[in-house]
């Protein structure tokens, strides 16, 4: 046998692009903005104290509607958005769970990719396909 590899190898085109958004789920939001200033180095934060500033739509969690109520704080890493989310009542939903399941100050919650193709994309609630 020679040096050849005799893996069959085909080139992949990769589907997603550069990282755009980073969203992580915050016990304390004032304290993980400060680390992000004073540690990090990330700064300016925008801070919106009422979510969106609008009452949030309801929510599913484990089958039951919740109104989950956040402080949200941004900022910027280079060209990638940072999101800090702190649930400020603690009705059961999958934000505020992340953090309740163990001893963490923080847990990931989305991230963000540019894409360059389309992507056909399903929702969870049959409500909200776009039929065909």
């Amino acid at each position: 046998m020679g040096s050849e590899s005799s893996l069959n190898t085909t080139e992949v085109t990769p589907v997603l692009g550069p990282s755009t958004q980073l969203g992580f789920v915050v016990r304390d939001l004032d304290r993980a903005v400060r680390h992000w200033v004073d540690v990090i180095g990330v700064a300016p934060f925008l801070f919106l104290d009422r979510g969106a500033g609008r009452p949030a739509p309801p929510a599913f969690h484990r089958g039951q509607e919740v109104f989950v109520e956040t402080r949200l704080a941004f900022g910027y890493v280079g060209d990638v958005q940072l999101e800090l989310i702190e649930q400020v009542n603690m009705r059961p939903h999958r934000t505020g769970s992340s953090l309740r399941k163990g001893a963490r100050d923080c847990s990931i919650s989305a991230t963000g990719f540019t894409t360059t193709t389309r992507l056909a994309v399903s929702s969870r609630r049959p409500d909200t396909r776009a039929s065909t």
